[in-house]
This record gives C-alpha cells, structure tokens and sequence, in this order.
C-alpha cells in the first residue's frame, strides 16, 4: 500500500511540476522558519539560567514620559541611589547590586604586555550574592570585598598571564578620559577663540587659580574659627565675585580680605549652634542669613557653591592637563560625578565631626534629582554617627520666609 502511495505522489509530481516546486518550496521555507524560531527562543531563554537565583532576580529600569503619555521611552539603567533605597525600604527586596560600564578603553598593562580593554565594568561587592558566576579560581565571597581589587574571565588571564597563576597579580589600568575630555576642549577653544593656548598659558592659570583657592580656603577657616568675622551673605559675594571678576583683580582684593580678616581680633559673641551646609547650588544668599538669624553659625558650607567649588590643587610640576584632569577626580564633586558611591556622605560626616559640628541642614534644590536621590544614605550616615539633620527644599524664588525660620527654629531647639 505505502509503494502505491509512493508511486502515485511521485506521478502527481511529475505530471504537475509547477505546483509540487511551489508546495515543496512553502513545506520548507515554512519548516525551517519554525526551526530558526524555536532556536532563537531556545537561545534567548538559555541566557543567565545557571544563577540560583535566576528566578528572584530583576532588573531595574527607568521610564520617560512626556506629552502626557503620548511619548515614552525605556531605559535599562536607574540612578545609582535606587538599588540601596529599594532593599532599605521594602523588605521584599533582599539585596542589590549596580553596575556601571566604563565607556571608554582604559590601558591595561602589566609587564611588557597592554592592552585597551572594551568590557571593563564596576561592581558592588554584592555581585557574587546575586549571582553565581563560576570561577576556576579565588572566592567569590572576598572577590571584591577589597579596594582595586578585579575578577578576570579565563581568556583575559591567558593573555596576560599566559601560564602564571593570575591570583594576587597586579594590573595598572590608566583612565584617559578626562585628559583627554579636557585636551579636546583646549584644542576646540583655541580654535572658537582664534588663539592659541600654550601649556606655559595654562600653567600660569594653574598658578593663579592656586593662589585663589589657597586664599579662599583661608577665609573659610578663618570664618569658622570665629563665624563674627565675616557674615555667610559677604563669604557668598566673594564666592559669586570669584566666578565673574577678573582673576588677578580678584586675587589681589581677596588677597587683602584673607589678610584683614586674620588680623581681626575675635568680637565677642554669644553662644551660637554650629551647623554645617550642604547640597547643590544655592545662588540665594537669604538663606544663610535666615539660617543665621535663628541663632546659628554656619561653621562651613558644603554646597557645590561653598567649599567644594574651591577644593584641590594643581600640581605645577607634572603635566599640566593631567593635572587639572586630576584634580577634577580626586575633588569631592556633585552627587552627579561620583567617584565612589559612598564618598561624598564619608566626607560630609569627617567634616561635621572635624569641625565639630552639632547639625548638618541640606539645601536641596527642587528638581535636582541626584541630591535627592543622595540624601537618604547621607542621612542614614549622619544619623548612625549621632550627627543631626535636616533637609530644606528650596526653589526660586524662596517660599515663605517665615515657614522656612520655623522650620530653622525647631531643628536648633532639638540641638
């Protein structure tokens, strides 16, 4: 029966060429359509099934919309402060971990042999509780529980170490990027400018802004020694006058100002409540004086407009764009340039502590987002070390004067 069968399709064939090549060609095209459909599914659910934890692990995304809806767009990232406040606030959430691609080919070297390397991302040391990466060799429990420590994959180790046992070996990898960022902006305002900008002509800039910062930095210290020196809204003014005015106009006035204040003698003045500021910038000199008119003295400003806007040096001695790109690292920045993720709220808590500070008030500006986002690991910081707090939304122009000195009054009486 099967050979009559056969026989007949193969003369059906035969006789109807045109139709079976069509009907052949579909089976097929339609089989292997199926086939590469069930592969792909089959490779994209096979991705990251060897974690314990594949099925409680996700994924945290951020969402943009506008036009009331109408427009939207998804991202696969979130800020840096979401992971922690998630498994702080809601217990379902047990533990987080963030990563953060380098974006550019930093230098890898060691020896003889380097390499620009294109995967290079940043962890929390929480990495190897979520996930369960296989290692050949070291303990992921202490992987990365250690400062510049890194974890390898298998190739990477042969093509540095060839038959050396990679454990406990040191890299040196060189980031480039802001020397460079800074190296092209040289070069686009020579050009804009229609000048050209010399290294001597930065070196001299580095001198002089140097001698800015020493001199401002002075008059900070000298105002937190005795706050009766000089009032938070004349320090303000000097901060602005610094950002507009001629330099070296600049310098010789502040030079002066830093001299007169030193051979001030201390006024005596009753006892006032030692705060520190913080937060973003703050371009409304009413509110250190509606701080201070509350009976406290704002011992040191930490504001991106206060102390930070002045921090670190430049080293005349090295290269001239390094340094200035260095500088730029190593300084405490915004929320908004990390360099660590708890450095900034490490610091802050050194300086309430070093100056003795009983309060620490933020200035948060609405809108800015990576301060708000900042602040409550700050606070947890500031809290564990028995340092008081309290945040201040502010906008402009200010809401009511008098909510805001209420508010002021309240946190001094809790002092």
């Amino acid at each position: 029966m099967f050979k009559n069968y056969l026989i007949v399709a193969v003369r059906n064939i035969l006789r109807h060429k045109f139709y079976a090549i069509i009907n052949i060609a579909g089976l097929s095209v339609g089989m292997a359509c199926t086939i590469l459909i069930f592969v792909w599914v089959q490779y994209q659910f096979s991705f990251d099934r060897f974690h314990e934890n594949k099925d409680r692990i996700c994924r945290l995304e951020m969402k943009w919309e506008w036009d009331a809806g109408k427009n939207r767009v998804r991202f696969p990232f979130a800020q840096h402060a979401a992971g922690p406040a998630l498994v702080r606030e809601y217990p379902e959430a047990v533990q987080s971990v963030r990563f953060r691609h380098s974006w550019q080919r930093p230098l890898v070297q060691y020896k003889d042999k380097q390499f620009h390397e294109t995967n290079l991302i940043f962890a929390d040391n929480s990495v190897f509780d979520i996930f369960t990466f296989p290692m050949i060799k070291g303990d992921p429990n202490s992987a990365l529980t250690r400062p510049f420590s890194i974890v390898i994959t298998k190739n990477m180790a042969i093509k540095y170490f060839g038959d050396e046992d990679p454990l406990g070996k040191v890299f040196t990898i060189t980031f480039q990027r802001m020397t460079d960022v800074f190296e092209k902006f040289k070069n686009e305002l020579s050009g804009n400018l229609g000048c050209v900008i010399t290294t001597d002509d930065l070196i001299r800039a580095g001198d002089l802004y140097n001698r800015l910062r020493s001199d401002m930095k002075r008059i900070f210290n000298l105002r937190r020694k005795n706050p009766s020196l000089i009032s938070s809204n004349d320090l303000q003014a000097i901060v602005k006058a610094s950002m507009i005015m001629d330099r070296e106009i600049f310098l010789d006035k502040l030079s002066a100002v830093a001299s007169d204040l030193k051979a001030t003698k201390p006024q005596p003045s009753p006892p006032l409540k030692r705060l520190v500021l913080s937060g973003g910038m703050c371009n409304i000199p009413s509110v250190h004086s509606l701080i201070e008119d509350c009976g406290a003295a704002i011992i040191w400003d930490d504001s991106c407009s206060g102390a930070r806007y002045f921090e670190g040096a430049i080293d005349p001695e090295s290269d001239i764009t390094e340094s200035i790109a260095k500088r730029h690292i190593e300084k405490i920045e915004c929320p908004a340039k990390h360099a660590a993720l708890s450095r900034r709220g490490e610091s802050l808590v050194s300086i309430a502590k070093t100056y003795q500070a009983e309060g620490v008030i933020f200035l948060l500006l609405k809108f800015c987002d990576p301060h708000a986002f900042d602040y409550p690991y700050i606070k947890e910081l500031l809290d564990k070390e028995g340092i008081a707090s309290m945040l201040l939304e502010i906008e402009a122009p200010l809401p009511s004067e008098a909510q805001l000195k209420t508010r002021c009054q309240a946190f001094l009486e809790m002092l």
